[in-house]
């Protein structure tokens, strides 16, 4: 068993390594939402207030976090990469743990540790280190919100908790009041952490109210517990931060959701899948038959003959695999207008009415080898649609009907809990822990609930149920197949083998975007890696940026880039005017343009960096284009500051991205450094 452990170690350990050599660096985006990571801890740590002198949407742990972390070892980008590298540690080890811990009793040992494993490589190679999209921030090392990542952490944390205090004597008194400590965090990252907490803990709660659980610890005495937990974990926050804004963050949830209505915004409408939910909901339930009809043409193929049935029996029986696989068979004909891969994929139909059927006795064993080999067809058509598949469809479709196989997965385990067949091993308290986990992959989901998908937010938000669904393939499933009599480790292999291709493909296709990130913009511990002027001009630009801030901007200047880009402040070590660090439509919805403005008159800043931004997904035109976004700004900043500089890419159409700095009109530029803190042009 020592080595099964160590080998586990070693796989892990493996693709940690790996997925670190791969990326070094180049996880993030030099000028879309990470700057406000770095750019908030290093002003805390200069004397800046958090919500006073420095806008935040979310919660402050995050940002007292990296606050003392700066303040502790260095104010670098590296400080915080081998911080949230031990973070993933953390969570893979807790991903490890709970699969491994919470298999079904009647899987042995080595199941459950290969379970645990499997499912933890595919966090470490899908999500914690993938880019799936041209933009960086979307994974585990540098994330666009370090909020997220920390809720997510805690989460997967507190649900472990949570699945150790139902049924097991223990020290459940201090695991409870500890799951309530890591509850009162957890609302101090992000209100849909906060949300996803709150689902979590009234699930445990109904969990606790029943009588095994009652029998451990009472209901009362858990919910005492906990409640002092959270009390005692936002006293503690607020201690060491000095605050915790729950008016601040009320006013936001009503600007933004209540007022301001986000969700009819088309950005945020198209990740929700909320812009068009009648058809996605019909491509959701196609590929929900998908699903399926690969489990179905599986593990009813294979399965010996049902000679002991009935006629109503075997109708029954054909009826629950047949639906399935002739959806898929009409979605794959529809795609692919092909007769010959219509014929394939019609062959698990045939096979399953033959499973029903008592085989002709000249057949012998050439029928059990046929059986086999139909029941081979739906993982051969997968493993097309898996390598074949242009990368968008693939990473657009592969879990797009996830929320709806998390609700059956949870309703699967409703039945067991509820309706246990104690006399095949199904023991309802064995599929709590599973229950609480559907609760958190469910309640991450609901960001986006009719559009779920690995790029962008999916690295967070889908995260869970993937975990999720590759267990109850390989770990519950089977068990179950093999509590009724049917063949587990044939259905086992066949998932394993289509799990590890989809993840194969995944990573082929993240890494192959780092690999087209070679071009260094910062120095020292603030190297990043941006993608080459080939494919991109952006860190080419923004590199030449900052050697002119380097070589005309006095060390006390002050500079606004506009419409965003905080990292450039960061990097240059120089302080923006305003709290506000970008001016995206949600920003301005929060702080309006005249308050934006009266920011500037009252603080002028040395310098307007203007940034070319587009913004397609908002359905706006450029900043300063409309007098919906961004006019009256722009019109103010050309009317107080003129153009001293204008970076292009040398070999690159100019339009695409390039960089405006503009001045002072009544500064003296031509001093060496003045009051302004200007230190000459060239």
């Amino acid at each position: 068993m020592v080595a099964r452990y160590l080998s586990a170690i070693l796989v892990l350990g493996t693709l940690f390594v790996g997925g670190c050599l791969v990326s070094w660096r180049k996880w993030a985006d030099i000028t879309v939402d990470y700057g406000r990571s770095l750019y908030i801890p290093w002003r805390m740590n200069e004397g800046d207030v958090l919500y006073r002198d420095l806008d935040a949407i979310f919660g402050p742990l995050s940002h007292a976090f990296h606050t003392w972390l700066f303040r502790v070892f260095e104010t670098s980008f590296m400080t915080l990469v081998v911080t949230n590298l031990i973070g993933i540690i953390l969570l893979a080890a807790c991903i490890f743990h709970f699969f491994r811990r919470h298999i079904l009793p009647f899987s042995d040992h080595a199941t459950g540790l290969f379970v645990g494993t499997l499912v933890a490589s595919v966090f470490l190679a899908v999500f914690a280190f993938g880019q799936y999209i041209w933009a960086g921030n979307y994974n585990y090392v540098v994330s666009y919100s370090p909020e997220a990542v920390h809720g997510t952490i805690l989460l997967a944390f507190m649900v472990t908790l949570a699945a150790s205090t139902l049924g097991n004597p223990g020290r459940i008194r201090f695991l409870v009041w500890l799951m309530g400590v890591v509850c009162g965090l957890i609302f101090m990252t992000r209100v849909d952490m906060t949300l996803a907490a709150l689902m979590i803990v009234a699930v445990y709660m109904l969990l606790a109210w029943r009588a095994p659980a009652r029998r451990v610890l009472g209901l009362s005495a858990r919910v005492a517990l906990f409640a002092g937990g959270l009390v005692t974990a936002i006293l503690v926050v607020h201690v060491m931060i000095g605050q915790f804004p729950l008016a601040y963050i009320w006013r936001d949830i009503n600007v933004l959701f209540v007022q301001g209505r986000i969700d009819k915004n088309p950005f945020y409408a198209m990740v929700m899948g909320t812009d068009d939910w009648q058809g996605n909901l019909w491509i959701m339930t196609k590929n929900m038959f998908v699903y399926l009809a690969l489990i179905v043409g599986t593990v009813m193929v294979h399965r010996p003959p049902l000679v002991t049935m009935g006629a109503g029996g075997k109708l029954a029986y054909v009826a629950a695999g047949l639906f399935p696989m002739l959806m898929v068979t009409l979605w794959i004909w529809e795609m692919f207008p092909s007769p010959g891969l219509a014929l394939i994929c019609l062959l698990p139909i045939v096979g399953l009415v033959w499973s029903t059927c008592r085989p002709p006795l000249a057949l012998g064993r050439v029928e059990g080898w046929l059986r086999k080999a139909v029941s081979l067809i739906p993982m051969f058509l997968a493993t097309l649609w898996i390598m074949l598949t242009p990368p968008l469809p693939f990473l657009g479709l592969l879990l797009f009907s996830i929320p709806i196989l998390v609700l059956m997965m949870a309703g699967a385990f409703l039945v067991v809990l509820y309706r246990p067949w104690m006399e095949r091993g199904l023991a309802g308290e064995d599929v709590v822990p599973w229950l609480l986990w559907a609760t958190f992959s469910f309640a991450l989901l609901l960001k986006m609930p009719f559009n779920a998908h690995i790029p962008h937010y999916g690295f967070i938000h889908v995260m869970p149920a993937t975990l999720l669904l590759v267990a109850f393939l390989t770990g519950h499933l089977p068990a179950w197949l093999r509590a009724f009599g049917l063949n587990d480790r044939h259905f086992r292999l066949v998932m394993t083998v289509l799990i590890v291709l989809a993840s194969a493909r995944l990573v082929s296709l993240g890494y192959g975007l780092y690999a087209k990130k070679d071009f260094p913009v910062g120095e020292g511990n603030d190297q990043m890696f941006a993608l080459s002027p080939e494919s991109d001009a952006h860190g080419e630009v923004i590199g030449n940026f900052l050697v002119w801030m380097k070589e005309h901007a006095a060390p006390n200047a002050t500079f606004v880039v506009v419409p965003e880009g905080v990292m450039l402040n960061y990097l240059a070590r120089r302080k923006t005017v305003t709290p506000s660090m970008s001016f995206l439509p949600l920003e301005l919805l929060r702080i309006p343009e005249e308050q934006q403005i009266a920011y500037f008159e009252q603080r002028p800043p040395d310098y307007f960096v203007v940034i070319k931004r587009t913004f397609k997904e908002y359905g706006l035109p450029g900043f300063g284009e409309s007098p919906e976004f961004g006019q009256r700004m722009m019109s103010w900043i050309h009317g107080h500051y003129s153009q001293l500089a204008f970076l292009e890419p040398k070999n690159e159409d100019p339009g695409k991205f390039w960089i405006r700095i503009l001045g002072r009109k009544e500064s003296p530029y031509n001093t060496k450094q003045g009051e302004t803190g200007i230190r000459g042009t060239q």
